[in-house]
């Protein structure tokens, strides 16, 4: 199993660096998943998922990594959410993650489990918003 350290820079652009260091940790028999990721960009923000399924049943609990980016000083904010496929084919979308912090990139780790309709897909949404209004937006579904 393999770790993953994020070092993040908080920079004043689109150019904000981040770096990922990959530390080989020994994991226990029943490792996690592979992470999928997804992601995608719409003006004045972009987003980042990493899921990784850490139990192999659709109803199982994920850990999910967001990088959430404001890439515009323009007095919106950006926001994420975690969009998962279920069993019976619906789309279900989970509570959005906003960047309050103004332009640069923040990081929200947390968890989803749906043992109702287990999660068979997951995606990112990614969003400019003035509020609760949606300004604009893009969707992106891991591969």
């Amino acid at each position: 199993m393999t770790k993953y350290v994020k070092l993040l820079t908080r920079g004043t652009g689109v150019g904000a660096a981040a770096f990922l260091l990959a530390v080989a940790i020994p994991g226990s028999a029943q490792a996690a998943a592979d992470p999928v990721y997804a992601g995608c960009n719409t003006t004045g923000a972009s987003g980042l998922l990493r899921d990784t399924q850490l139990t192999e049943s659709p109803g199982g609990t994920h850990a999910v990594h967001f990088e959430i980016s404001d890439t515009a000083a323009d007095r919106h904010h950006a926001r994420v959410r975690y969009l998962t496929k279920m069993g019976n084919g619906k789309t279900k979308s989970w509570k959005w993650n906003p960047n309050y912090e103004g332009v640069g990139t923040i990081v929200v780790n947390t968890s989803a489990k749906d043992q109702d309709n287990g999660i068979f897909r997951v995606g990112i949404e990614v969003a400019r918003a003035e509020g609760s209004s949606i300004l604009n937006s893009c969707i992106a579904w891991e591969p």
